[in-house]
C-alpha cells in the first residue's frame, strides 16, 4: 500500500511488522534534511508541545501542527489513554538538549499562544509525522495550517488499520 508522501520525501520502504498497540521502533517517513530554524529542547511537556530555547523570541512552547496526542494528565488536564507513551516517545526522540529544525507553516501561533511547527530531528526525521504513524497521537487539521494534512490522514489510516499505538491500546 503507497503512502502519499510530501515532496522532499522519499517513498518509505515496506513497513515493519508490528504487534498490536506495539508502535515500530524505526521511522516509517524518511524525509530530506529541511530548512527552518533551529532551536534547542529545555522540555518535553506532552506528546505533542515542547519547550524550546534558541529561537528570536527566546524560549517558547512549541505545538507539533496537524497532530493531537492524548493528554498526560499533567497540569490541568484529565490522563487521556496513550498519553503518557506519547510523552514518553516524544521524550525519547527529541531529549532535552536536542537540537530540532523548525518549519512553519501559514498561522504562527495557536489560541492559547504556543508557536505552531512541523519539527524535523537532525537526521531529518519529521516527528510530527511519526507520532501519527506510530500511533501515539491523532491527526488534527486546522486551517490554515494544512500543508502535511494529506499526508498525516494517510499515515493515520494505516496505523488504525495496523492497531499501532493507541489504536490497539484504548478502547
Amino acid at each position: 500500500m503507497g503512502l502519499g508522501v510530501h515532496p522532499g520525501c522519499r517513498q518509505p520502504g515496506t513497513a515493519p511488522a508490528v504487534a498490536a498497540g506495539q508502535p515500530s521502533a524505526k521511522p516509517t517517513v524518511a524525509h530530506e534534511k529541511p530548512t527552518g530554524i533551529q532551536a534547542t529542547v529545555k522540555k518535553v511537556v506532552d506528546g505533542d508541545t515542547l519547550l524550546v530555547s534558541g529561537l528570536p523570541t527566546g524560549t517558547e512552547l512549541v505545538r507539533l501542527i496537524g497532530v493531537n496526542a492524548p493528554e498526560t494528565g499533567a497540569g490541568r488536564t484529565t490522563r487521556q489513554c496513550f498519553g503518557p507513551e506519547a510523552a514518553r516517545w516524544l521524550s525519547e526522540q527529541a531529549p532535552r538538549g536536542s537540537t530540532l529544525t523548525l518549519v512553519p507553516d501559514v498561522g504562527a501561533r495557536d489560541r492559547f499562544g504556543r508557536l505552531l511547527y512541523y519539527v524535523y530531528r537532525a537526521d531529518g526525521t519529521f516527528l510530527n509525522a511519526e507520532l501519527v504513524a506510530n500511533g501515539y497521537a491523532d491527526i488534527m487539521s486546522i486551517r490554515p495550517n494544512v500543508a502535511h494534512a494529506k499526508d498525516l490522514r494517510a499515515l493515520q489510516r494505516r496505523a488504525r488499520s495496523e492497531n499501532r499505538g493507541l489504536w490497539g491500546a484504548c478502547p
